[in-house]
């Protein structure tokens, strides 16, 4: 194992192996055929003009998770990539390094990535450990940070997305960008087949500012974003300002989301101000077509455009539908800004797909951006398409917001013991009939009942601060206290407990890190009396 050194004032035709005798240029770099286990290292501080570009001769094959090569920086400050018009950093058919410690600045050029890992290679081959780890990437006119499949199930194992900053990435024309992006076009409509990636976590990162392309034929300027992955996790991380430009007839960005895959949790996040130009998502979390047997928990979703939480699907001919999907623990305020959307501030909705085994509890939704906007919406394509459980949910609507809409009068959703709390009017759109109190609605569809009583409430939830949540940099509960439950809330352990009734597994503690009751489980994310 052998550690090279990259300096300004190296020279080429030096040994590279310490930092008294360093090269000097990224092409000399490109240019050497590595062992596992070897340290590339660029001198903290300085700028580099070039792009990294590793392809399967470029080191030993028996590079991997217990031995990888590495890419980074020496000293105590990272080096700068500077790759102009091109993109900063490819890996081409080649797994089993660290890329770590370093900026990479690019000037806007249209599709150029900032940093892309890829596999084409024929045979559904998995390239085993992909790290990347404390990374800043922005100025690049694609995504900043993609790692994707493109043959058949040829992809990845084992990627880890760490302490990565995707900024001011424009998004490329054709399908979807976003800041951070794990996916694989070539395998799309994932349903039974075999997910090109596999094992992915994306740990406290953020992506901010990634605009998206006006025009694109797909979504464009989302945050984070998996799609083709079996077994995904991304958690502690933040979106923000992502999509200002992106607009597509086929949807619109979302800060983090995702969409084709199987066993994704989403989970301890931030997403805000996410935004979109054609009426379609700008939301907070989704997750959308394909997507089965995932999760979204413990998350903090604000002022974006669209929904706060979108579970969705459509069929197109590749996805059909999507099933086992789990919204819980979550925060939303004032979501929905964008006043010709269609969503509510919680939104489930199909597109003559099939959206079932869908779970909706233990939320805390505030809205009060006014009329016409919902603190939750169903979206059928017919009455009996969607298939969902809402329980123990706090919506709490001011200023003229409203508290359901169901346009569909769906008859495979139930709502059940939730707290619709409004400081005006109650309302709730059923089909076509407008329902001005709890009690006419259930009478009339059976909706907030169970074995004949009626078990939703209109109490105030003696929220702490209703709208007065901000910022929180990420998952922070102590910077969310506006959403805990005064002393004397008349809902502390008024909830269903819906693993007796129904097997759900409800977890085990609520957004704000405390244990959930053995018993008189509460309704809404704050759990704890």
């Amino acid at each position: 194992m052998t550690t090279y050194y990259v300096s300004p004032t190296g020279n080429d035709s030096n040994s590279g192996t310490s930092p008294s005798s360093p090269w000097k240029t990224i092409s000399k770099v490109n240019a050497r055929h590595y062992q596992a286990g070897d340290r590339i290292l660029f001198q903290g501080g300085q700028t580099f003009l070039g792009s990294l570009s590793f392809t399967a001769n470029s080191w030993s094959a028996s590079a991997a998770a217990t031995n990888p090569v590495t890419i980074g920086s020496y000293g105590t400050r990272h080096a700068t990539i500077n790759s102009g018009a091109a993109g900063g950093f490819l890996a081409h058919n080649v797994a089993g390094f660290d890329l770590e410690d370093l900026n990479f600045v690019g000037n806007g050029s249209t599709n150029v990535n900032g940093v892309r890992v890829l596999n084409n290679l024929s045979g559904n081959v998995k390239l085993n450990y992909v790290h990347l780890y404390n990374l800043n990437v922005g100025g690049y006119g694609a995504d900043g940070v993609l790692v994707d499949g493109e043959n058949g199930s040829s992809g990845f194992k084992n990627v880890y997305i760490g302490y990565v900053t995707a900024h001011n990435n424009t998004g490329h024309s054709g399908s979807g960008t976003a800041g951070i992006i794990v996916t694989s076009d070539a395998n799309y409509g994932f349903g039974d087949k075999n997910a090109s990636i596999q094992n992915v976590l994306i740990d406290h990162s953020v992506s901010y500012s990634n605009s998206g392309t006006a025009g694109n034929a797909n979504w464009s300027g989302s945050g984070i974003m998996m799609a083709n992955v079996n077994d995904g996790t991304i958690q502690y991380s933040v979106a923000y300002d992502n999509g200002a430009r992106g607009s597509s007839p086929a949807g619109g960005p979302v800060g983090i989301w995702a969409a084709d895959a199987t066993n994704i949790k989403i989970q301890y996040n931030e997403s805000y101000d996410t935004m979109t130009n054609n009426g379609s998502d700008g939301d907070g979390f989704g997750l959308d077509g394909g997507v089965t047997n995932s999760v979204m928990q413990y998350n903090y979703s604000h002022d974006n455009a669209g929904a706060g939480y979108l579970a969705y699907t459509y069929n197109d001919g590749y996805v059909t539908g999507s099933k086992g999907i789990t919204v819980r623990d979550n925060i939303s305020q004032n979501d929905v800004r964008s006043k010709d959307n269609w969503y509510g501030s919680i939104t489930i909705g199909d597109d003559r797909g099939t959206l079932t085994g869908v779970n909706v509890y233990d939320n805390t939704v505030y809205q009060s951006l006014g009329s016409p906007i919902y603190a939750a919406a169903i979206e059928g394509s017919s009455a009996s398409s969607i298939h969902a459980l809402l329980a123990n949910n706090i919506f709490y609507t001011a200023n003229g917001s409203r508290l359901i809409e169901d346009r569909a009068g769906s008859r495979n959703v139930s709502f059940e013991d939730n707290d619709y709390y409004s400081t005006g009017p109650f309302s709730a759109i059923w089909g076509s009939t407008n329902y001005t109190s709890l009690a006419s609605w259930a009478k009339a569809t059976g909706e907030e009942t169970l074995s004949g009583r009626l078990v939703g409430t209109t109490a105030n939830p003696m929220l702490d601060d209703p709208g007065g949540g901000g910022i929180t940099d990420g998952y922070n509960p102590t910077k969310l206290a506006a959403y805990e439950l005064l002393s004397g809330s008349p809902i502390y352990g008024a909830g269903l407990n819906l693993h007796a009734l129904y097997g759900i597994n409800v977890g085990t503690h609520d957004y704000y890190g405390d244990p959930l009751p053995s018993s008189g489980l509460g309704i809404g994310a704050f759990q704890h009396g």
